[in-house]
């Protein structure tokens, strides 16, 4: 698995967690921009951690953009289908490369 990840001027550290918790409730994941850090919960299934690395992605470049209001169903949208369209079409990595 992937510990740490560049998005924008930043460097995330990318921390499994079990149960990870954030304000009470078990989450898949979180990002704490000031820390530089995305925890992702130990216990999902591969697939579902991935989703959930492009998830806490997404909300980095919000943050860094300067949007702090981030529409959840969104980002939920955007990180299945990132993840999808680059399993479904791995040429895609090929056209961001050489761009």
């Amino acid at each position: 698995m992937l510990t740490r990840l560049r998005v924008g001027a930043m460097e995330y550290e990318i921390v499994m967690v079990p149960r990870l918790q954030f304000k009470g409730e078990i989450v898949s994941g979180h990002i704490s921009h000031d820390g530089c850090v995305i925890e992702v919960d130990a216990d999902l299934a591969a697939q579902v951690r991935g989703v959930t690395v492009w998830h806490e992605v997404l909300h980095a470049i919000m943050i860094q953009a300067g949007l702090s209001d981030h529409d959840e169903a969104l980002i939920e949208a955007l990180s299945y289908g990132i993840l999808g369209a680059l399993k479904d079409n791995p040429e895609l990595q090929d056209v961001v490369a050489h761009v």
